[in-house]
């Protein structure tokens, strides 16, 4: 299985500084509300948390195709082609971890809280969240789960847990 990007956020974020200000869109884009609160986190089978994960990278990739295409040629629609790459791969990586089938013909959880933006830096900072916070809680979940528990991937249940009044809310 390929091996994931080492460090996804640096390239696209630290690009940002090399434009001049990054305008407004004309027309807004959707973009998931990817804020996690770990309690509820914990109680999602691996299959959900993958489902949900790709889902969100979805409307990322979708959200920065879409502002791509109005702001035609320049450094930010470079920055926005490198997300979308990322965001993209990442998708991908996911996808290969095998089961993708399982997790595409599920049931969907609850349908994603969708905001409409205009500012060019929410969809970077939408990235930077979603890769610092569900990617992130994700791999360490499947490591810890290869690392001592005898589970089988994907959707196996996560043994029941002391929730966590802990929440991670990135800004929205």
């Amino acid at each position: 299985q390929p091996a994931l990007p080492a460090s996804p956020l640096p390239s696209v974020l630290s690009l940002q500084s090399h434009c001049e200000a990054l305008p407004l869109l004309r027309q807004p884009v959707l973009l998931a509300l990817v804020g996690v609160n770990l309690g509820d986190w914990r109680q999602k089978t691996t299959q959900a948390k993958v489902q949900e994960i790709l889902r969100d990278l979805g409307t990322l990739v979708d959200s920065a195709a879409a502002a791509q295409r109005e702001l035609g040629q320049g450094c930010v629609s470079l920055l926005l082609q490198r997300l979308y790459e990322k965001a993209s791969t990442f998708a991908l990586h996911l996808q290969s971890f095998g089961g993708q089938e399982q997790v595409a013909n599920g049931p969907l959880e609850e349908a994603p809280q969708l905001i409409p933006e205009r500012n060019l830096r929410t969809i970077f900072e939408t990235y930077k969240q979603l890769v610092r916070g569900k990617l992130h809680l994700l791999f360490a979940d499947l490591q810890s789960d290869s690392c001592g528990e005898d589970r089988s991937w994907p959707g196996a249940p996560r043994p029941a847990q002391r929730p966590s009044s802990l929440a991670i809310s990135w800004g929205q």
